[in-house]
């Protein structure tokens, strides 16, 4: 029981650091973006 709750809880926060990775990249390229185009 203990078990399946903590490979839950990794799961989740893999996802978690996935889906904030992600958006702290497409920031940075927009962000890139927008120190070339000035």
């Amino acid at each position: 029981m203990l078990m399946a709750n903590l490979r839950k809880l990794c799961m989740l926060a893999l996802y978690i650091c996935i889906y904030l990775h992600s958006l702290i990249d497409s920031n940075l390229h927009a962000a890139l973006n927008g120190l070339k185009l000035r």
